[in-house]
């Protein structure tokens, strides 16, 4: 609500008295949600219930992003602690139809890093920094399935040790696996309706982040730089061990037709290989670390997502690595990438920006619409006398603590007023270090507050 109202407010040509009614009107809403706070925080230490907020689209990272009923829908999963459905009937005006919530605490607790939906698309899976690890550390570490429909609950995976980072499942549903910093991968086998521990991969010497199955084969991906590559149907015996990135491993992916496997690296590389894991080529090499990978479903098209600058997705031709498109919608990291296709049109999902916004757009690059949450992320503040200074775009490099971008917006006190910054001379913002003492964050107080 905050937010919306935040991101209304920085329309330049509201009239100061417009202003003025709509900064009373914030108030009077901090004030009430600040009360019904108070009257649902139980308490402080347990935090048994909170108010949270909402934005009508992401706040964090988007983790991950998939198309399903026929390319109708999109999920996305994001560090915000939500999973949104979307219908995109009409991809030009998408539609918030659903918000899958579960347990979730102030801090980090609740965080999901990991989604998968099955090939039935009836189940997702959900894994990350589920539940307090006072409670069970493989309580933390679980893995939850949920009714797609409903979003309901209906079973709880424990096996891991430390925070699941990728999931998969395997084409035919048998299978689902997860990767975890626990650097295993447990494999879970589906008996009748629930899945079940079945096997529990070793061998990687790092946070295993990345995972995909074929028909016959599955690929795990490491913060070790190797690539492991598993037979499925002779119960994951292990095939080869890829070593030829130099860097850790950024995704992984088999193409439709089981015959490829692409791995990406942050040390900028794709490589292409085929199932057996024999090298074939270096596919492409650029300025940025790919970290998310998605094939069209014909397999004529890879989509890359990137971490590091420039922000661009590439759309190539596949497998010859020709550039169909580059995008340069997003102007940050693209965490998550999907591709569909309905009636013999390609339509490819983004996720990711300064913003945490989802661009749905054509093989052309035409984008035909934009996701995001209702107001911007706050990259610097400074106080005044009576006044709050603060800024909404990020700097290209050269952050620091409390200093990630310009000052743009005065919030005058006395006034109650909203206006643009013409000089910060008379702010005082806080600095990274000073007489020895060095501003940082602290985990610990951060996870107390939340």
């Amino acid at each position: 609500m905050v937010k919306e109202i935040g991101n209304f407010l920085t329309t330049e040509n509201i009239d100061n008295i417009q202003y003025q009614i709509i900064i009373r009107h914030i108030l009077f809403t901090i004030f009430i949600i600040t009360s019904l706070a108070s009257i649902l925080d139980y308490s402080w230490a347990v935090n048994k219930a909170f108010l949270r907020l909402e934005a009508s689209g992401h706040v964090a990272m988007i983790r991950d992003l998939f198309f399903f009923d026929n390319g109708k829908r999109l999920i996305s999963a994001s560090e915000d602690k939500t999973i949104h459905i979307w219908d995109i009937s009409n991809p030009s005006d998408p539609k918030l139809v659903k918000t899958i919530r579960s347990e979730i605490e102030r801090g980090r607790v609740g965080k999901i890093y990991a989604l998968a939906i099955d090939p039935s698309e009836r189940i997702i899976a959900v894994g990350g920094y589920l539940y307090n690890e006072n409670k069970d550390i493989y309580l933390t570490a679980a893995i939850r399935l949920h009714k797609l429909k409903t979003g309901r609950i209906i079973q709880v995976l424990k096996g891991h040790e430390r925070e699941v980072l990728d999931l998969a499942f395997s084409p035919d549903g048998k299978y689902l696996a997860s990767a975890s910093v626990d650097k295993t991968v447990i494999i879970w086998k589906k008996e009748k309706d629930r899945y079940k521990f079945h096997k529990r991969l070793e061998g990687h010497k790092h946070v295993v982040n990345a995972l995909a199955f074929s028909q016959d084969r599955l690929a795990t991906g490491s913060y070790d730089g190797t690539v492991r590559l598993y037979d499925v149907k002779h119960n994951f015996q292990l095939i080869k061990i890829l070593r030829d990135h130099k860097s850790w491993l950024g995704a992984v992916a088999f193409s439709p037709n089981s015959y490829y496997l692409i791995t990406g690296s942050y040390d900028k590389w794709i490589f292409l290989y085929d199932k057996n894991g024999n090298f074939i080529r270096k596919f492409s090499k650029r300025k940025n670390h790919p970290v998310a990978f998605a094939f069209s479903l014909d397999g004529r098209y890879l989509i890359t997502g990137s971490f590091g600058r420039p922000n661009i997705c590439y759309l190539y031709h596949f497998p010859s690595g020709k550039i169909k498109h580059i995008f340069r919608g997003h102007k940050d990291t693209i965490s998550a990438v999907s591709a569909t296709l309905r009636n013999g049109k390609y339509l490819f999902a983004a996720g990711g920006g300064v913003n945490h916004e989802i661009f749905l757009w054509t093989e052309k690059g035409k984008i035909l619409s934009k996701i995001k949450s209702k107001g911007a992320a706050i990259y610097s503040i400074a106080v005044g006398n009576k006044k709050i200074a603060f800024g909404q775009r990020k700097y290209e490099s050269g952050w620091k603590a409390n200093d990630y971008g310009p000052l743009e917006w005065i919030f005058d006190l006395n006034k109650m007023m909203l206006k643009k910054l013409t000089s910060d001379e008379g702010f005082l913002k806080a600095v990274d270090k000073k007489d020895g003492l060095r501003l940082t964050w602290n985990r610990y107080l951060s996870k107390e507050l939340g």
